[in-house]
This record gives C-alpha cells, sequence and structure tokens, in this order.
C-alpha cells in the first residue's frame, strides 16, 4: 500500500478499481505525509487502530453487561494474537476495518441503550461510520447489513439502528458502484475460493487458538447451561440482544454469500467480525460467572504470550536485508529487473535506502493492471501473453544495452511468478546468466546476476 499511497491523487484513483480500499489508501497517504514512510510508522497507524478498536470493544461490552465484560471483552482482542496483532503490525487496511466495525459496535450500542436520547446527529454519526467502513473495504457492506439486519430481530422498537447501516449502503452503492463493477470486471479476487468447512475451521482457530479457542467455547457453553437466569436477565436488553444477533448474523452472511461469490478469506475476513465475537463471548462470560470470564482470558492471554514468547526474534522475509545487500553489489549503470509482485517489494525499499539514481529499477509489467487483474486469466489470453512477451523483450534488450550487469530478482511461489521465467527466457536471448542464489523477502526468494553478451 505504502507505494499506491504515495502516487499523485489522479493515478491514485485510476487504481482503487485494483485495490478497492479508498478511505485506506486516504489515511495512509495523510499519516505518512506527516509521520514518514519508514516501516515503523506505517505499521504504527495499523497499531493504533487496532489499540482503539479494542479499546471500542471494551466500551461496549462494559455497556450492556457492566465493567469486568468490558475489560474482559479488550483483553480478548488483545489475546488475538495469530488475527489481530498479525494484522495490527501490517501495512493493510484491515486494522482500520476493525476500528470503524467496533466504533459501529459501540455507537449501535449506546443508541440502543440509550433510546430516549436519539438524535439527528447520533444517526447521522452511526450513518458516516458505516459509510466509512464499505469506503474502507468492500466486505463491510455486508457486516453493516448484519448490524441491520441484527437490530430489526433485536431490538424492532428502535428501528433507526437498522435504518443507519441501509442508508449508508445505499448512499455508498450510489456514490461507488461504478468503481465496484470496474473492480469485479478486473476480476482482481477471482483467486477465492468458497469456503470449506476446514477454512471455516481455520478461522476460528486463528482467533486465539485452537486449544484456547476449545476452552472459550466450552465456558460459554457451561454458562449457558447453567446460569440461564442470568442470561435472561442480560438478554433483556435490547442492546446485548442485538450484539449476539448481529454477531451470529456478521459471520453467516459472508460464508453464505461466498456459495456464490467467494468474499470470505479465513485469515482476514474474521479481523472485521473481531470486536462483536469479543463482546458477545465477554458478556455471556461475565453474566454468567467472572470466575469463567477471568479463566478465558487468562487462558487465551497465556496462549498468545507462550506463543509470541515461543517465536524466533528474526524477521521471516528480511526484504530490507535483502534489497541492501543486493544494492551494495550494484555499480552505476547496473539494472535490477524486478517482475510480478516482487516489483512492490523493489519499489519501496530502493526509495528508503537511498539507492543510487544510476541503479535503474525495471519493473516488469510495467502497467500494474496486468499484474494485479486477474494475472492467471491475463496470462491465458494468447493476445495478452503475446504482448506481455513482447515487453520483455523490449526490457531485456533495454537491461542489455547498457553492457553494464543486469540482476534479475527471483519470485517462483507467489502469484505472477511466470513473469521471472518470462523476463528470464527474454534475457536467454541478450545475456549470460549465473545461477540464482537464494535470497528472502516479500515475493523475493532468489536474485540472479546476469552478463550482456
Amino acid at each position: 500500500m505504502a507505494n499506491t499511497a504515495r502516487l499523485p491523487w489522479r493515478e491514485l484513483w485510476n487504481r482503487l478499481p485494483l485495490d478497492n480500499l479508498p478511505l485506506g489508501y486516504l489515511a495512509l497517504k495523510g499519516w505518512s505525509a506527516v509521520f514518514g514512510e519508514s516501516e515503523f510508522a506505517l505499521r504504527a497507524l495499523s497499531a493504533l487502530c487496532y489499540a482503539a478498536a479494542a479499546v471500542l470493544a471494551g466500551l461496549a461490552a462494559g455497556r450492556i453487561a457492566g465493567a469486568a465484560a468490558g475489560i474482559g471483552a479488550a483483553l480478548l482482542m488483545a489475546s488475538s494474537d495469530r488475527l489481530g496483532l498479525e494484522h495490527a503490525a501490517t501495512v493493510r487496511s484491515y486494522a482500520l476495518l476493525a476500528f470503524i466495525a467496533a466504533l459501529a459496535l459501540w455507537q449501535t450500542v449506546r443508541l440502543i441503550d440509550d433510546a430516549s436520547r436519539v438524535s439527528r446527529v447520533r444517526l447521522a454519526l452511526l450513518c458516516l461510520t458505516h459509510l466509512a467502513g464499505a469506503f474502507t473495504h468492500p466486505t463491510y457492506v455486508l457486516l453493516a447489513a448484519s448490524y441491520s439486519l441484527g437490530g430489526l430481530l433485536a431490538a424492532p422498537r428502535q428501528r433507526l439502528a437498522a435504518a443507519a447501516p441501509l442508508a449508508a449502503i445505499a448512499v455508498y452503492l450510489a456514490l461507488w458502484a461504478p468503481v465496484l463493477i470496474a473492480t469485479v470486471r478486473l476480476g482482481t479476487t477471482r483467486w477465492m475460493q468458497a469456503p470449506s468447512p476446514h477454512d471455516l475451521y481455520n478461522a476460528g482457530a486463528l482467533i486465539w487458538g485452537l486449544r484456547p479457542a476449545i476452552v472459550v467455547a466450552i465456558l460459554a457453553a457451561g454458562v449457558i447451561a447453567v446460569r440461564r437466569a442470568a442470561l435472561a436477565r442480560l438478554f433483556s436488553n435490547p442492546a446485548a440482544r442485538w450484539v449476539a444477533f448481529s454477531t451470529a448474523t456478521a459471520w453467516a452472511l459472508p460464508v453464505a454469500l461466498s456459495v456464490w461469490k467467494p468474499v470470505f478469506e479465513a485469515s482476514r475476513t474474521p479481523l472485521m467480525l473481531l470486536p462483536a465475537t469479543c463482546v458477545a463471548i465477554a458478556a455471556v462470560l461475565a453474566r454468567g460467572s467472572r470466575v469463567a470470564l477471568a479463566a478465558g482470558v487468562l487462558v487465551c492471554a497465556a496462549a498468545a504470550t507462550y506463543r509470541i514468547g515461543a517465536r524466533p526474534h528474526v524477521d521471516p522475509a528480511p526484504s530490507r536485508a535483502t534489497i541492501a545487500a543486493l544494492l551494495s553489489r550494484t555499480a552505476c549503470g547496473d539494472v535490477v529487473i524486478a517482475p510480478g509482485v516482487s516489483a512492490t517489494t523493489a519499489e519501496y525499499y530502493f526509495r528508503r535506502l537511498g539507492a543510487p539514481p544510476c541503479v535503474q529499477l525495471v519493473a516488469f509489467p510495467r502497467d500494474a493492471y496486468d499484474v494485479f487483474a486477474d494475472w492467471p486469466g491475463r496470462l491465458g489470453n494468447p493476445a495478452i501473453r503475446s504482448r506481455l512477451e513482447r515487453e520483455a523483450d523490449s526490457v531485456a534488450r533495454g537491461a542489455a544495452a547498457g553492457r553494464r550487469a543486469i540482476w534479475l530478482i527471483g519470485l517462483s511461489t507467489w502469484e505472477t511468478r511466470e513473469a521471472t521465467a518470462i523476463v528470464e527466457s527474454a534475457l536467454q536471448q541478450v545475456a549470460e546468466c549465473g545461477d540464482p542464489e537464494p535470497a528472502r523477502g516479500a515475493f523475493i526468494d532468489s536474485v540472479r546476476r546476469c552478463r550482456p553478451r
């Protein structure tokens, strides 16, 4: 996202159909303008958003089930290392999406819980929050629909709580339908598949880990079986009923829709659902037994702490070190060719490391639409493949014309890996290339040095 966010506004607008996250790019563009685009600064935005999401989840749970539930919900969010904390350290818009989902959750709980103080301003703010969510990621529309359906089922007297997300969806579709249609036509998500039972299992296990999730489920089941009277009092509150209905619907809706058009991705979609899930679980456990709540939180927190401590304290994809080592071997006039998605990593670190202007970085293909708009489908089109091969020939001849070293970044285990093979084939006509040298980085697994003939 860092490379796209720094584009001029017109180029950024033209790129949105490829990665339909306008508010994410807007937030990152503004953030990096103030704090810079170092790795720490870029990741800090996601970390801040996720921390705020945990606080808002705690406030929502505290509103419907007391202070213990609020603390429990926030700690459950903080204990999701494989899902929540992973995305909190990633320069993508998913942590921002979790924050907006938590903000809408808290606003709606307040609106339903204090129906006597409903105002146009509060409704307008809730509508704007849902609109912001849709502009952060298109799948947020499903969460907004779930919040609306939950309001209709759980709090029919507070219909305005159900109307606000519907109004946001209507405004979003009215404003953004052309871009959505363009995104669908480009086929940028054709790699996704309908979730299998194994995918759903993985999604649930990813939140806190399999064993802690089983412990939490057993505790919740025990509370439901033993403390029915306490839960009946909890769900006499329309806000608590709304959270329960909305959470169940928010999980079911994307899975059901994925049978027709895959939208559920096990490692990403649950993050948007995490605030409501934590609030629902914390409220049930707190009203049933504070001991059960404390036990559930302790197990999840302990498991997360152990996993984090047991991980090797090394970067699994040391892109910075890899590009720095490559630049240390280059000389003025050298050309570095970055095929497929490896170009995004190379471009960022060339800029961050202050690569000499006389060392040229060439992305192949040059057009981002060739890389990100249904690469397998485009590569299978004979006309497009022929054009890409001609472009690769042009890139190889241009690199060889300088009579300096040519460095080819290799990518063999990710989509667009075929771009490496296309460039290698073109280089064989104009240069002598050595064996690939192993390398590690985001979308990088080798470097090869070539000498023009």
